[in-house]
Order: structure tokens, then sequence, then C-alpha cells
């Protein structure tokens, strides 16, 4: 059972779920307003109370600031605002936006960002709870939904290195 959930691609609850991560929390916390400011003075949005169907901060305080999960009340305002999430990109506080994800699918990004970071992966996202990566910028998006699918990466990146190098060692 726990396995089919895992690879699952959609959770509907977590879907509709984002995190706003990096968030200065003053006593007392009001996350609505929180999410009101970033959407409306940082993403440029008009978005409403009437938009935000229920916010609260999750996990630990770290110095001042924390994470806020907030489900919108509709699909729509949701795609909104991560469609123009990129605009906090370079934020002098560090806010940012990402998709509330299973626990499993998380560490498939975080193993993916390894990836990028290691400069063996040009992109990863997430779109409604997928997770899709680039290899270089001219590649197709593939669409991870396991380690295997990892590890086939891996193997497949492992492979084109290889042939770039013997190309290189040919052409000297």
């Amino acid at each position: 059972m726990k396995t089919r959930i895992e690879n699952a691609p959609l959770i509907h609850w977590t879907s509709q779920l984002d995190r706003i991560q990096g968030a200065k929390i003053v006593h007392p916390v009001d996350t609505d307003s929180i999410i009101l400011d970033i959407c409306n003075n940082k993403l440029g949005l008009d978005i409403g109370i009437g938009d935000i169907g229920r916010s609260h901060v999750i996990g630990k305080l770290k110095q001042g600031r924390s994470q806020v999960i907030v489900r919108f009340i509709s699909y729509r305002t949701r795609q909104l605002v991560y469609s123009n999430k990129k605009a906090l990109k370079g934020d002098p506080n560090g806010t940012f936006i990402t998709e509330n994800l299973t626990h499993f699918r998380t560490n498939l990004v975080k193993q993916l960002a390894t990836l990028k970071y290691n400069n063996k992966i040009n992109a990863c996202w997430t779109t409604d709870g997928r997770i899709f990566v680039k290899v270089n910028a001219n590649s197709q998006k593939r669409i991870i939904n396991n380690l295997d699918d990892i590890s086939d990466l891996e193997s497949d990146i492992q492979q084109l290195e290889e042939r770039t190098n013997t190309n290189n060692s040919d052409g000297m």
C-alpha cells in the first residue's frame, strides 16, 4: 500500500498546497497577511484574503523565519502564484515558493538538486506534484516517478559523458 501512494503522481490534498519558505514570522502570527504581502508586493499579483483557504506556519523558527503552508481556494489562483514564483529569484530575504510534495517525492527532488549542483543535469522542476528533469538545454524533459528513474538518468548521463570523452580524445 505504501509503495502505491509513494508512486502516485498526485495526492489531491497535497497537490493544492504550496510552501513559502523563508517567510519572516512576527508574533502574533498572521500567515494570511504574510501570504498576501508576498503575492501582492513581491510577485505583483492581485490576490485577496478570499483567495486563501487556509495557511499556517510549519516547522521551527530559524533566525525569525519559517515556512508557511497555504491552500488557495481555487486551482487557478494557485497556478497564478506558482507560475510567477520566479519573481522571487534573488530575493534578499531568501523567500521562495515550492510545491508541498510527499516525503518520498521531496527526496527525489533533493537527489535531482544534487545532480544539478554537480552540473550533471540542466534543470529539474515540479508541476502539480510531477517531477521533471532536462539533462541539457536541448534535451527533452523526462518525468521522474521513482528511484529507478533517477538511476536510469544517472546511467544515461554517464554514457553521454563517456561518449563525449571518447569523441574528445579521438580529435586530438
